[in-house]
C-alpha cells in the first residue's frame, strides 16, 4: 500500500503505521524488520517503500527505525536510492548518518564530509549523469 499510485491509500497507510505501530511496544520491531526485508529483497520497488517508511512518524521518532531504513536502503545500492540518502541527511544524526557518509563519499569520490547544503547542489548538479561505480572500483572510506 506504500507503493500505491493513489495518493490517498500511501498517506492513509502512513497514517496507520503511525497510529497503530508507533504507540506499541513491538511497533519499532516490526517496522525495522519491515525495512530490513525490504533492504534484502533487492527489488527496484523496495527504494520505492522505504521512502514511504521514511515519511512515517516511526521514522521521525524511533533511532532503530532510521537506521534500519538507512541500510537498507545502502543495501540496495541503487541510484534511486542515493538521492534519497542525500535528503536524510537534514533528518538524520548519528550513526546512521555516518553510515549516509561514508557510503556517499565510496560511491561518488566527493568528500563533502557533513555538509548537507554541498551534497544537495552536488546531487542536483550531478544525478542526470552520475552512474554508480561498481562495488570494486569504488574508495574505501575510513
Amino acid at each position: 500500500m506504500l507503493a500505491s499510485p493513489v495518493p490517498d491509500v500511501v498517506l492513509s497507510t502512513r497514517e496507520l503505521i503511525d497510529s497503530v505501530l508507533d504507540k506499541t511496544k513491538k511497533g519499532e520491531l516490526v517496522v525495522t524488520e519491515l525495512a530490513d526485508q525490504l533492504g534484502a529483497r533487492n527489488a527496484d520497488d523496495s527504494v520505492t517503500l522505504l521512502v514511504g517508511l521514511s515519511k512515517t512518524q516511526m521514522f521521525a521518532n524511533h533511532f532503530g527505525v532510521r537506521r534500519a531504513i538507512v541500510d537498507a536502503l545502502i543495501r540496495l545500492d541503487r541510484l534511486s536510492a542515493v538521492g534519497e540518502l542525500i535528503r536524510f541527511l537534514a533528518d538524520v544524526q548519528g550513526e546512521a548518518r555516518a553510515d549516509i557518509l561514508k557510503y556517499l563519499a565510496a560511491v561518488t569520490g566527493q568528500h563533502l564530509l557533513g555538509d548537507t547544503k554541498a551534497w544537495a547542489t552536488w546531487w542536483r548538479q550531478n544525478k542526470d549523469t552520475f552512474v554508480l561505480p561498481p562495488p570494486g572500483a569504488r574508495g574505501v572510506v575510513a
